[in-house]
């Protein structure tokens, strides 16, 4: 959970300013491990994309925060309750606030946090924390659709 809140205040710090800060993810998690630290692991399909900037609640506006709001079709989920046949899924914009870049139209496979620590220190014009939403970046093994590791998944599940 540490690192995770940890994660986001680094993606938030990185996304704020003009610096390119790289971003870099300690080791890398097998299938296993990145389900279990996981709340939700789903297939879908990028369906929407938005760049939001959010303000921070205590008015600082010389420190806006810049998101990317994607909505995917879910295909098939293997942790974690979908209650809707869409969700949302946050990630900062790449570079030095390790966002994940979806592509419109194609096939993920996400492992998303329900973690809104990122959220909760700013206003939106659309809730960032809640059912059906969720926050994922590169540290996590959200990646483009791939057989190997939905068999591996599959297992799991």
């Amino acid at each position: 959970m540490f690192l995770k809140r940890g994660m986001l205040v680094l993606a938030m710090v990185g996304s704020a300013t003009n610096a390119a800060w790289p971003c870099s993810c300690i080791g890398g998690q097998d299938v296993k491990d990145a389900r279990k630290v996981a709340d939700a692991v789903f297939i879908g399909t990028v369906i929407g994309a938005q760049e939001l900037e959010l303000k921070s609640k205590d008015g600082l506006e010389y420190f806006p925060v810049h998101v990317m709001r994607y909505t995917l079709r879910v295909e098939r989920s293997f942790k974690g309750r979908m209650v809707a046949d869409e969700v949302v899924v946050y990630t900062g914009l790449g570079g030095g606030d390790c966002g994940f870049r979806f592509t419109l139209n194609e096939r993920f496979i996400v492992n998303g946090d329900r973690d809104a620590a990122m959220a909760e220190g700013s206003m939106a014009d659309k809730p960032l924390y809640g059912r059906g939403i969720y926050w994922t970046n590169i540290c996590t093994r959200t990646r483009l659709y791939d057989d190997d590791e939905v068999r591996e998944l599959e297992v799991l599940h």
